[in-house]
């Protein structure tokens, strides 16, 4: 608004404008009236100039006001009309104590009685604290019914984690509007630690320059609100089965993380869910930290539950932990888990060379043990098909898309069609095992390897013949760790049993992992590829260079290889808070799901989705249909817990919603790390009201100019306009 002060040039342009322009005529009686002009027109100039010093004085004064000017008042002037911003913590660690000792209904009392204090000419705005700061109502308020009502109906949230910084910068851009000359902020919060961020220094220096940027600079008191006794909290931080892969086939156990927040240990009971029924109990001893409880649950195929069959059988199922006892904070009692229950694994052989025996096969031996049940006569987890070279080499992606997993079985080259719908398959979240042998051409797999950039994650040099002692493949400690859980990651593992004869010498890309070795040489290497797996098995899969067929390893390894190579990255189902719940299902199989003949009479059932809330509420939703399949988009995932899509004819389909992490531990921010805290970021820490208004009669305040400039510009234009009418009267 300063540059306002340039219209102070305008009426000085006018004036020069409107100078009088004349031409001189000689007439007699000039001469008569010439002394008389001469002093007429000093008097004149004078007026004019008086006149537009006046003008330019209003211009002045009026631009000055435009911009707002406030100076410092000095210490104590409490009695200047006052914009109070409230602050109050919504996360929900403010849940804490029970009844009249509830940390966010002490703070909720405490500013209502700001509220009841303001002055006259005081205006109030109201935020609500979390990971996303709300402010209530855009403009200041200076109805005090209005903002009783507003904070009376305040309530903790789920959705809130504490960003303090992020808070005080949203009320340093509210203070913005306000035209008031002094600035009171209140933060009414349990002063948890986790939520003043103490350990991001660099967010807190761009918060103290914004408050430097302020004309006036705010006073800013913290109220921290907790109940009288201290309180005591344990929460179940996270539930996760150990196996990356969860089946029917096989026991899976479950870990489940509890922490204590406390210094001292407590005694929990935790119970164990599936699909909401109890299915174990433990009691615990936990100390200060994590305690991991271990839980075993066998998972069957639900009576009378679809199982969908886009890429093998699956169906959707869910797990949970929860305390038995509450505690000081009771929402973070549980924690929940969804899970993809496989109940088949489609998996694609490709055969390098085929043979009149099925077991001479490149492949043979190798689907054999994929093929093995844990029950004779009972089918098994992994659903084996075997295809020629020659009938692969002209498919395309789409022809993969019903497989988890594809064995490259001594295949000696492709076609680069097949080539580049294997690329297609592994980048969008497919496995490949590629097992070598004596037809692998080291000029084939090395250009595909890309000089360690491409899909094969290592460069083929020569093929290695044992001369002195067979080689035996070594698992080092820790090389295999989430990977192959078939072996102890923890301790070094030799397979004493196994001799190799020949192996494929080779030169891993930068991004492989060694998961076994011969020697010093890889056996197994690993690497990921967009979305996808790909392990290289650097010898023969069958008989030919190896005995590894015919040991007790043979089965398990492949096996843990196929499963961990089928689990790539999906969407996801395990959401955290005010995460995208988004679902996609195929439309062919959805309307094969729901044919006609699914009703009497003939007539296709209307296809109607839903999603179910953790409360049990069931909402409609309309899919859209994108690529040829529908999808669902569900943005309201606040609450946690388990939500449930679900449509005729189709498995419901399971997301779990987890609490965000943190706000769990009740302790306080200490002092020395408020000492940290920028200056002068935070006028003082207050306990009541009494230690408030010690702090308020100490701040600096500010006094605003403009009401006295607007009221001095009025003088001047009202002066202009006298003068103006007498000098021309």
């Amino acid at each position: 608004m300063l540059t306002g002060l340039l219209l102070i040039s305008v009426p000085i342009v006018i004036h020069f404008l409107n100078r009088s322009r004349f031409k001189i005529e000689r007439w007699g009686a000039m001469m008569f009236l010439r002394r008389a002009a001469r002093a007429r027109s000093r008097r004149i100039r004078l007026e004019r100039i008086l006149l537009l010093l006046l003008r330019c004085l209003f211009l002045a004064l009026f631009a000055l006001a435009l911009a707002r000017p406030v100076t410092n008042a000095g210490g104590g002037a409490g009695n200047e009309p006052t914009t109070h911003v409230v602050v109050v913590d919504g996360s929900y660690s403010m849940n804490q104590g029970t009844g009249r000792d509830n940390a966010f209904l002490k703070a909720r009392e405490a500013a209502l009685a700001l509220v009841a204090g303001m002055k006259d000419d005081d205006n109030m705005l109201v935020i609500v604290a979390g990971n996303r700061p709300k402010l209530l109502f855009p403009t200041p308020s200076f109805d005090r019914k209005f903002l009783r009502e507003k904070i009376e109906a305040l309530k903790p949230g789920l959705d809130q984690t504490l960003d303090m910084p992020k808070t005080i910068e949203q009320a340093y851009w509210s203070l913005e509007q306000s035209s008031l000359p002094r600035h009171r902020i209140y933060l009414f919060t349990d002063g948890q630690a986790h939520g003043w961020r103490g350990d991001e220094p660099e967010r807190w220096e761009c918060v103290a320059r914004h408050r430097g940027l302020l004309k006036v600079k705010p006073g800013t008191y913290v109220f921290r609100q907790t109940p009288e006794t201290p309180a005591l909290n344990l929460a179940v931080v996270k539930v996760y089965p150990r196996a990356p892969l969860v089946d029917v086939f096989r026991p899976v156990k479950f870990l489940v993380e509890v922490a204590n927040y406390g210094r001292d240990s407590a005694n929990a009971r935790v119970e164990f869910l599936v699909d909401g029924a109890v299915c174990g109990r433990r009691d615990a001893v936990c100390g200060p930290g994590i305690t991991t409880l271990e839980f075993d649950h066998s998972f069957t195929p639900a009576a009378g539950a679809p199982q969908w069959s886009e890429v093998g059988r699956v169906s959707w199922r869910h797990a949970a932990a929860r305390l038995g006892d509450d505690d000081d904070l009771a929402v973070d009692n549980a924690a929940c888990v969804a899970l993809e229950v496989r109940h088949a694994l489609p998996v694609l052989v490709v055969e390098g060379r085929e043979a009149d025996r099925s077991l001479d096969a490149e492949g043979g031996l190798l689907s054999l043990a994929l093929s093995s049940a844990n029950e004779p006569g009972q089918p098994g987890l992994f659903d084996v098909t075997r295809r020629s070279l020659a009938e692969l080499q002209e498919a395309g992606a789409q022809s993969l898309e019903l497989y988890k997993a594809v064995v490259l079985a001594n295949v000696p080259s492709l076609s680069r069609q097949f080539q580049f719908s294997l690329e297609q398959f592994v980048e969008n979240g497919g496995g490949l095992l590629v097992t070598l042998g004596d037809l692998a051409s080291a000029d084939f797999y090395n250009k595909w390897s890309g000089q360690g950039h491409g899909l094969i994650p290592a460069v083929l040099k020569v093929v290695r013949t044992c001369r002195d002692r067979p080689y035996r493949p070594r698992f080092p400690a820790g090389a295999a760790e989430r990977i192959l859980d078939v072996f102890d990651p923890g301790q070094s593992h030799v397979l004493g049993e196994v001799r190799v004869e020949k192996y494929w010498l080779v030169e891993p890309a930068g991004d492989a992992t060694g998961l076994g070795f011969f020697d010093d040489a890889p056996f197994l290497l690993y690497r990921r590829y967009g979305s996808g797996r790909v392990v290289l098995w650097t010898t023969s899969a069958n008989m030919k260079w190896t005995n590894f067929p015919r040991t007790q390893d043979y089965l398990p390894l492949l096996q843990n290889l196929i499963t961990y190579l089928s689990v790539g990255i999906q969407p996801p189902i395990n959401l955290g808070q005010d995460e995208t719940l988004v679902y996609s299902a195929p439309v062919a199989a959805v309307r094969a799901a729901n044919r006609p003949s699914a009703r009497p009479g003939g007539a296709a059932p209307a296809l109607v989705w839903t999603v179910t809330d953790p409360d049990g509420f069931a909402h409609p939703i309309e899919p859209k249909e994108s690529g040829g399949r529908y999808v669902i988009e569900w943005p309201e995932t606040t609450q946690p817990g388990i939500y449930t899509v679900t449509a005729q004819g189709i498995p419901p389909k399971c997301y779990a919603v987890s609490l965000r992490p943190g706000e769990g531990d009740l302790a306080p921010l200490p002092a020395e790390a408020r000492a940290r805290l920028p200056e002068p970021m935070i006028n003082r820490w207050v306990a009541n009201a009494a230690e408030l208004d010690a702090a308020v009669a100490s701040e600096e305040g500010a006094k605003a100019w403009w009401r006295r400039l607007v009221f001095l510009a009025l003088i001047a234009l009202c002066g202009e306009l006298f003068l103006g009418w007498r000098f021309n009267g």
